[in-house]
């Protein structure tokens, strides 16, 4: 599918903790044409990039890879996740993004809507679905992987909204002194007159 820079089970970006190397895939369900999106090092100073390459013909053959996150900045892009709606004509790409930090340290979830027609993507703009940014954390599995943050990311979509999932760390702990990880929930419409819709799914018991 594409010759990647970062092949390690946990990420070699350079991140400081867990970053994957593992593309995600979606077919258009009326065309058949198959998308995997997936970050990568690419050459020069940035880090860490996401981009996505399709399939018209069944796997045989790949696009080459365009980036998908449309900043000019060398801050970071990772874990990249994507949908496409049920009728074929849109597909949503969402990852976590470093870009409106100058010290490339808080993170944000961003996304891109990408009409389709035939074979063709055409990607609007890039949006910020949080509305605050969030530090990584460090440390917090100290048993499994003590490089780990993130993997909690996921997309579906109708024919009206995309959905995605991340894990975000803005939130302290309330059993120990540092931010921690839960899970939020975002609807982004395809037509966007009020911008995305940010659930907060925070346990009650901050947990």
């Amino acid at each position: 599918v594409a010759n990647t820079l970062t092949t390690g089970v946990n990420g070699d970006l350079g991140l400081g903790f867990r970053t994957n190397a593992f593309p995600h895939a979606a077919v258009n369900p009326v065309t058949g044409d198959i998308f995997v999106v997936y970050n990568d090092n690419p050459a020069g100073p940035d880090r860490a990039n996401v981009f996505i390459t399709q399939s018209t013909n069944g796997g045989f053959s790949w696009s080459a890879p365009t980036r998908v996150n449309d900043d000019f900045t060398n801050r970071d892009q990772w874990q990249p996740t994507l949908a496409i709606t049920p009728n074929g004509a849109n597909i949503g790409v969402f990852w976590y993004d470093r870009r409106l930090d100058a010290t490339n340290f808080l993170i944000d979830y961003f996304g891109v809507v990408g009409d389709i027609s035939g074979s063709t993507v055409t990607f609007q703009a890039n949006l910020r679905i949080t509305d605050v940014a969030f530090p990584p954390v460090f440390g917090v599995d100290p048993v499994v992987n003590t490089t780990y943050m993130g993997d909690y990311d996921q997309a579906s979509a109708d024919n009206s909204f995309f959905y995605t999932v991340w894990g975000d760390n803005r939130d302290m702990s309330l059993a120990a002194a540092r931010n921690q990880a839960n899970v939020r929930f975002a609807t982004i419409p395809l037509v966007d007159t009020i911008g995305p819709r940010v659930i907060d799914t925070t346990p009650v018991d901050g947990s």
